[in-house]
Order: C-alpha cells, then sequence, then structure tokens
C-alpha cells in the first residue's frame, strides 16, 4: 500500500508540474507572439486584446484537459506498476513469515523482472540453506543422544550389576567403566573443538613445524594401539621438505584422528603408512591403510558429522563419526584442504595440506 501511494505521488507531482511548466512557457510565448503582432501591424493599437486573451484561455482549457487525462493514464500505471512490483514482495513477506514459523520448506516462484528474479533465487536459496542446516542440527542432536547415550547404559547396568552384587568391583570392571567413560569424554572434547574453530574461537599459535617429526609422533603416540591390532607402521617422507606454518598440537590432532580411523578399519596384518610430499607452496601430508575401503557413494560423505560408511562396524568399535570431521576443520583453519581416495577392499588413502613455511 505504501510503495502505491508513493508511486501516485510521484506520478501526481510529475503530472502536475509538467502542466503548469507547460503553460508557462505557453503563455508567455503567446503573449509575446501577440505583442510583436501587434506592435508590427496595428502600430501598437489594443485591437488584438481580446482575440489574445480568448486564445490564451483556448490554450489553458486545452492543458487543463491534456493534465486530467495525463492524471488519470498516470494514476493508472502507477496502480499497476505497483502492483507488479508489490505483488512479488507480498509473496516473499508471506513465505519469511512461514520460515519464521519454522516451515523452511516455504519457497517463492514468481516473475517480475530481472531484480525480482535475484531476489527470488536468492530468498530460495537462503530458505534451502536454512532447512538443510535444520535437518542436520537435528540430525546432530539426534547423533548426540545415541552416543552418549550407549556408553552412559553400560555404565549404569555395570554400575547396577556391582551394587546387586552380580559382579565385583575388580579390575576388569573398573577397565570397562573407565573405557565408556574414555569414550564420552572424547565426543565432548570433540564436539568442543568442532564447534570453537567453526565458530572462529580456537587460536592457533603457528610455528615452523617439521613433516617428518610431525608424521614419526603420530606412530609413537599409537605405538601401543597399533603393536595390539597387529598393524605396521611406516613413514615414507621426501627429503629436503620445508617445515610447515602449523599449529604443533593440532597438527598431531589432525594426524593422530587419521591414524586412529585407520586402525579401526585396517584388519591384523595390514599396513598402516604416513607420507608428506611437497606440493607447490603446501605440504601434503597422506595417511594410507589396507582395510576395507569405502565404497564411492559414502566416499564424499566421510568428513560430514556423524557419518558413517559401516554404521553397525562404528557402533562396535565405539566411534563417534566425528574424528574425520574435527580433523578436516582443523586442516581448514590452516589454510589448507582435505580429500580422500577408497577402492573398497583395497584400503583408503587421506590427503591433506598445510602451507609450508615461507
Amino acid at each position: 500500500m505504501i510503495l502505491t501511494l508513493a508511486l501516485v505521488a510521484v506520478a501526481l507531482v510529475c503530472i502536475v508540474a509538467g502542466a503548469l511548466t507547460a503553460n508557462l512557457i505557453a503563455q508567455s510565448r503567446v503573449k509575446s507572439y501577440f505583442r510583436q503582432c501587434q506592435g508590427g501591424h496595428m502600430g501598437g493599437g489594443g485591437g488584438g486584446g481580446p482575440t489574445s486573451q480568448g486564445t490564451l484561455n483556448a490554450i489553458n482549457q486545452g492543458f487543463l484537459i491534456a493534465t486530467l487525462l495525463a492524471l488519470v493514464l498516470g494514476l493508472a500505471m502507477s496502480y499497476f506498476i505497483a502492483r507488479s512490483l508489490s505483488r512479488p514482495l507480498l509473496q516473499l513477506t508471506s513465505a519469511a513469515e512461514g520460515i519464521e514459523g519454522g516451515d523452511y520448506s516455504r519457497r517463492v516462484e514468481v516473475r517480475g523482472g530481472a531484480e525480482i528474479d535475484e531476489l527470488t533465487h536468492a530468498f530460495n536459496s537462503l530458505a534451502e540453506s536454512l532447512q538443510t542446516n535444520e535437518q542436520l542440527r537435528r540430525n546432530m542432536v539426534a547423533d548426540i543422544a545415541h552416543e552418549l547415550r550407549n556408553p552412559l547404559a553400560s555404565i549404569k547396568a555395570q554400575l547396577e550389576a556391582v551394587q546387586d552384587g552380580v559382579i565385583g568391583a575388580d579390575s576388569d570392571t573398573v577397565a570397562s567403566l573407565a573405557e565408556d567413560v574414555e569414550v564420552l569424554a572424547r565426543l565432548v572434547d570433540d564436539l568442543h573443538q568442532l564447534s570453537m574453530v567453526e565458530s572462529g574461537q580456537m587460536e592457533l599459535e603457528r610455528i615452523p613445524v617439521e613433516a617428518a617429526e610431525a608424521v614419526a609422533g603420530a606412530g609413537v603416540k599409537f605405538a601401543r594401539e597399533l603393536e595390539a591390532a597387529d598393524i605396521e607402521f611406516r613413514t615414507e617422507v621426501d627429503a629436503g621438505l620445508p617445515p610447515v606454518d602449523a599449529d604443533p598440537v593440532r597438527l598431531s590432532q589432525v594426524l593422530g584422528n587419521l591414524v586412529k580411523n585407520a586402525i579401526t578399519h585396517t584388519p591384523p596384518g595390514g599396513t598402516i603408512k604416513a607420507g608428506a610430499s611437497l606440493a607447490g607452496s603446501m605440504v601434503e601430508f597422506s595417511i594410507s591403510d589396507t582395510g576395507t575401503g569405502i565404497a564411492p557413494e559414502d566416499l564424499q560423505f566421510i568428513f560430514e558429522r556423524f557419518y558413517r560408511a559401516e554404521r553397525a562396524r562404528e557402533r562396535a568399535t565405539g566411534g563417534a563419526g566425528i574424528g574425520l570431521t574435527v580433523a578436516r576443520s582443523l586442516v581448514e583453519a590452516h589454510g589448507g584442504s582435505v580429500r580422500a581416495e577408497s577402492e573398497p577392499g583395497r584400503g583408503t588413502t587421506i590427503y591433506f595440506t598445510i602451507p609450508a613455511r615461507s
């Protein structure tokens, strides 16, 4: 309504201003013309007065009629223009109110020129993004609840069994409880770090870090687990690599998450290989395993929160499906990128890059 009134007001002002200006100019020209005629033919006599006044009156009537017609046409055009502009805006407003109320499926399909089309496309893209984020949020809440429920249920069952005297509070029971607590602590820590990275609150203390030392450190960190799982750990680091510009703690965490993930999916007797090589201005790290591999349809999703290509196996091993997400977020916080290559039955290789120290 406001847009319609504004257009009408603009039309009225333009029409009236144009009509008054044209009328004043016409009257001035007509009077000048009659004065010239009277001076040239009648010696300045007053015989032309009534004729000139009648002509001016006729001109005024003509301009009045023209102004009225222009006014009617201006009002009609203003109404149709305002309606064509306000209709898609009203539809966008209605859809926005629906989204505000929680209906993220609302979309707008209107046509009203290039600008309106661009606005509609931007709105629909925003609505789709909000719908996707809402679905991810719901899935994440459900997955977190599930991950918390399993170890908590185990802890509760074991404690109740101890209280009832079914089992004793021996070292095996304590070890089992400690393992469940470790799962909970790891999940909470991963979620906390992921939220800090994605919100930009994590500060990286970047210093020169030798790639060979970082890769070797990952093998040392998991030496006991590798030995218990009967998995061989190898390193292949190119000679003469420049140091990387990284936070050593976070780089160690990325490598640790990838090695731990590889251990989970590599059967006894398998091999995990950690490497590093120069790739332009980046140092590219890689963690390869001879495990089960990942199906092509799952490969693009492995860095998403709580995604599992083998849900039953991950549940059994206690993985929360968030380690790779944390690793990706930390790599991107350093200005690098991460990717994965895999073939079912032949293993998986995950690559990530960190800027070389200049």
